[in-house]
């Protein structure tokens, strides 16, 4: 069994993420084996905590527009972490503009 882990990030800093939030997500995810994380909103500077979890599978963002793609490509798909439920036009635009997606980018 795997589940899904919703943050809400947006609203704390990320020292009171690390410190209060991420030690229990990342123990529900060793829990059940692994999952996914979703996060809505200006969420990259985040996502390096996404290397530290624990059987981590995926993470589920939307509004990239608001991110620094860059970054959060850097912390998830270029260390094998996939990208789950883009639209389609949001990765077209990606794929048009010559970004590798590596395969870990789906559409949902």
């Amino acid at each position: 069994m795997t589940c899904t882990l919703f943050l809400l990030i947006c609203c704390i800093s990320l020292e009171m993420y690390e410190d209060f939030i991420f030690p229990y997500n990342n123990d529900i995810l060793i829990y059940y084996n692994g999952g996914a994380i979703h996060a809505c909103g200006k969420v990259y500077h985040f996502v390096p905590l996404l290397l530290r979890m624990t059987h981590l599978y995926g993470f589920n963002m939307f509004q990239p527009e608001y991110n620094n793609m860059e970054k959060v490509f850097t912390y998830t798909l270029y260390n094998g972490i996939p990208i789950i439920g883009f639209s389609e036009d949001t990765i077209f635009e990606f794929h048009s503009s010559g970004r590798d997606l590596k395969g870990l980018v789906s559409i949902g």
